[in-house]
């Protein structure tokens, strides 16, 4: 109590004593949560576009078709014998020319195609145009060969023999009936024996011992566990080939790679027991900093047949260390796409530690992945991971490879090697790391698509854009039936086919494809005159009936289904409000909001920091 009267009590008021504040309104809420998911979609936009600049940024990807393109058109276009091509080969004897007259020579060659003669200068310094060197000439002999003016040649051909062993598993006995035959052809008492098809238990591990029947001279093809590279599973018969085999590296230059097919050819270097030979290759365009592989591939299976097979890829394998550093040509733009591609990698990873916190909001990493939206997070994280790890172990094998340390001595006729392990007179290994590198490729195209997948997630927010998603959704719960009835007409004909002309017709040797072939007739590639040739009846009527109930019936069905879902959608859509600039202007605003208020607070932090100071 004062001298002027008792004072007052002031109460105060707690959040206990305050009046409990009204919860929003359910409208307020969804608005506010779809322009917040707008929002997030705009910033997902951004990501989407840092994903193109880190593709196409690089100056490389023009130039993967064209250079792919000058090593495998001159072996596809340019003839063995009179009107028959590499594809066209079907016997060992054209199988020896195709090596001699199409690969070699395209390998190695002594002049440009304009006719100039490489390491010739004239008195006034113009390339090419000087008087040519003798093919004895060592300026001439160990200088990197040329293919097509731009294309150099690096080390030697490599053949590698994949052969069944006469014993074992691969054997098998011929009937009766041929007993006579052997024993007349073979000696009183030799086996009738045969060779059966390839498998890697049944492959010959031992060393192949040949003689020239021209001089007596000895050749021995050392057998190697692994070439270069992995093994590989043919596209035509779907045998899956080792990686292994009996190895000839054929000398550099056209001359003496030539003399080493023929001396092979007299030995009988191809026999009954041969079921595959390789040839592989590399060269190195110093105007575009691509190397490029080849590799020519002959089945021989066991029906007879001849197949083969080129398969040739380019990589600039060189890109990352040599662009980092700045060396000509690299411009500025090319660093930019190295550390645009390496920045998207550690979005990656940050990406996975966001989706780690988010499992732990669920009850189980089971619960998690039953979300379709997570498991799209997680495989997405993971293309890109693997697409890194791909990139890393590519670039190692190229530093510690010896393409990258080659320098040789010309003058004093002999290789000069930094690293002391390797030189251009030897076959180079770089098909396996061309493996590593185009595995990485094909991760990073396929965590490319997931996330312009997951661009649906953010558009379900909006009535306007979920059409399609909500469609998908709706289609799902009414095509199971309809998928069974497809599969069982679709398995129903392609076992047919297969049975009917599998025995004639390529495109239905196997059920599968045979199944694939018929999903095909479905968009309208078929050729009925190939079947007409072989089943004039029964194929064509089986053609008919399938062409009927797929398209007619099974298509229609489907279409209504669609259809059908769609027009639902499209009535939930008009039913309720969706103004899809006024999401965008909302999500913007808050996107703006967000930003301001983050600099604000950043600003009063570093001001309260100063103060205190």
């Amino acid at each position: 109590v004062s001298e002027t009267g008792p004072v007052p009590q002031v109460r105060r008021t707690t959040t206990m004593d305050a009046p409990p504040r009204r919860a929003p309104p359910e409208a307020l809420r969804n608005e506010t949560a779809r322009s917040r998911a707008i929002a997030h979609f705009a910033a997902y936009w951004l990501f989407l576009l840092f994903i193109l600049a880190a593709v196409f940024t690089p100056r490389y990807t023009r130039h993967f078709y064209r250079q792919t393109a000058a090593v495998r058109e001159p072996l596809l276009r340019n003839e063995i014998l009179d009107n028959v091509f590499l594809e066209n080969a079907m016997s060992a004897e054209q199988v020896y020319l195709a090596l001699e007259t199409l690969l070699v020579p395209h390998a190695f060659q002594d002049r440009y195609y304009a006719g100039l003669v490489p390491g010739s200068v004239d008195a006034r310094g113009r390339y090419g145009r000087g008087q040519a060197f003798s093919r004895d000439d060592k300026t001439l002999k160990y200088r990197p060969r040329y293919t097509a003016m731009a294309l150099l040649a690096l080390g030697r051909v490599r053949l590698r023999q994949l052969r069944v062993r006469a014993d074992g598993g691969a054997a098998c006995r011929a009937p009766g009936f041929l007993k006579a035959f052997y024993a007349t052809h073979a000696g009183a008492g030799a086996p009738a024996r045969c060779f059966a098809r390839y498998s890697r238990a049944d492959q010959d591990a031992g060393d192949l011992a040949l003689r020239d029947p021209a001089d007596g001279t000895d050749l021995a093809l050392e057998y190697r566990a692994s070439s270069d590279g992995g093994g590989w599973v043919s596209p035509y018969s779907k045998v899956d080939y080792g990686p292994g085999g009996q190895v000839k590296d054929l000398r550099v230059g056209a001359r003496l790679a030539r003399e080493d097919l023929r001396q092979l050819r007299r030995a009988g270097f191809v026999d009954n027991a041969t079921r595959a030979v390789f040839a592989d290759m590399s060269w190195y365009n110093p105007n575009v900093d691509m190397f490029t592989h080849a590799r020519l591939a002959f089945e021989f299976l066991p029906a007879g047949k001849v197949r083969p097979t080129v398969a040739v890829d380019s990589a600039p394998l060189l890109h990352l260390q040599r662009a980092l550093k700045g060396e000509p040509p690299y411009a500025p733009r090319d660093r930019a796409a190295v550390l645009l591609e390496f920045a998207l990698y550690l979005m990656s990873f940050w990406y996975l530690v966001r989706v780690t916190e988010d499992v732990t909001d669920y009850a189980s990493l089971k619960a998690y992945l039953a979300v379709g939206w997570n498991v799209a997070d997680v495989a997405s994280v993971a293309c890109f991971v693997v697409a890194l790890v791909m990139r890393v172990v590519t670039s190692l094998k190229m530093f510690m490879g010896h393409v990258n340390t080659f320098s040789e001595d010309v003058a004093a006729d002999q290789h000069a090697d930094l690293g002391g392990a390797a030189s251009y007179d030897k076959y180079i290994r770089l098909r396996l790391t061309f493996q590593y590198y185009r595995y990485g490729r094909n991760f990073l195209a396929a965590g490319v698509l997931v996330n312009f997948v997951k661009a649906f997630k953010f558009l379900s927010v909006s009535r306007q854009l979920s059409q399609f998603t909500r469609t998908i959704y709706v289609v799902s719960a009414e095509m199971l039936n309809v998928l069974l009835i497809l599969a069982i007409v679709l398995v129903g004909f392609a076992i047919a086919f297969h049975v009917l002309l599998g025995h004639a017709i390529a495109k239905y040797r196997t059920f599968s494809d045979a199944a694939i072939t018929l999903l095909l007739v479905v968009f309208g590639d078929f050729d009925l005159e190939e079947i007409i040739a072989f089943a004039p009846l029964l194929g064509v009527l089986l053609m008919l009936a399938f062409v009927v109930i797929m398209t007619f019936i099974i298509l229609t069905m489907l279409l209504k289904i669609v259809d059908v879902s769609y027009g639902e959608v499209l009535e939930e859509i008009s039913g309720g409000e969706g103004d899809l600039a006024r999401d965008m202007r909302l999500a913007l605003y808050r996107l703006a909001y967000d930003a301001y208020w983050t600099v604000q607070i950043r600003c009063t932090l570093c001001r309260a920091r100063g103060a205190l100071a």
